[in-house]
């Protein structure tokens, strides 16, 4: 009998141009803007929201203009041999327009969804 590992979502942004590197980033207003629509990645098909992303550029301003990956990885158990192995739960993908406008492709669960954000 195994016992099943907690899934740990976890969020790692990128530069899209180094996706091997990941980059030092400040979570505490993305966390609390997904806090009550889906705590610790939940419900893993949602979406990315719109107001999670202008929060998370709020409080980095410094990535305002670059092309970004964000990547959700999760623990999953592995049977056969038993071990626990990190997946891709979802990507979303962040293109800038100008300096205060983006657009965003969110892929989870084999779904796509396109949304744009406006800074104020």
């Amino acid at each position: 009998m195994y016992t099943v590992p907690v899934p740990a979502p976890s969020l790692k942004v990128y530069f899209a141009e180094f996706p091997n590197v990941p980059l030092p980033v400040k979570r505490l207003q993305y966390e609390a803007a997904t806090r009550f629509t889906n705590p610790g990645r939940t419900f893993r098909c949602a979406d990315i929201s719109s107001a999670s992303l202008r929060r998370f550029f709020g409080e980095n301003g410094s990535l305002i203009g670059r092309k970004l990956l964000f990547v959700y990885t999760e623990r999953r158990f592995v049977h056969a041999p038993p071990f626990i192995e990190k997946q891709t739960q979802g990507v979303v993908e962040v293109n800038w327009l100008d300096g205060r406008r983006l657009t965003y492709i969110s892929r989870f669960c084999g779904r796509e969804r396109t949304g744009s954000v406006v800074l104020s």
